[in-house]
């Protein structure tokens, strides 16, 4: 796959990659004194991972919402004293 299609199809994939492919340019002494490389590297890493981040959160929301309507059209069929599951956010950030 190429890097363009890379980045495209996979940000957060692309980033990662980039991350690195910066550290190897900075050990094998392609530095200039202007760029800070292991620097660079984090940022472009993070911006993966922010995104990765900002997903998943987009995609809990979602589905906690589908639960939420769900539960409200199917209130009469759960039994008095049920407890609707709360732990959704937790289990998606363990996952």
């Amino acid at each position: 796959m190429a890097i363009d299609d890379l980045y495209e199809r996979d940000f957060y994939v692309w980033t990662q990659e980039q991350a690195a492919a910066l550290r190897a340019a900075a050990k094998a002494g392609g530095r200039s004194n202007a760029v800070e490389w292991e620097r660079l590297a984090e940022e472009v890493e993070d911006l993966g991972k922010r995104d990765l981040r900002e997903a998943r959160s987009y995609i809990a929301l979602i589905i906690e919402q589908m639960l939420k309507r769900r539960g409200r059209n199917t209130r009469s069929r759960r039994p008095a004293g049920a407890r609707r599951s709360s732990g959704f956010a937790a289990c998606w950030k363990t996952c």
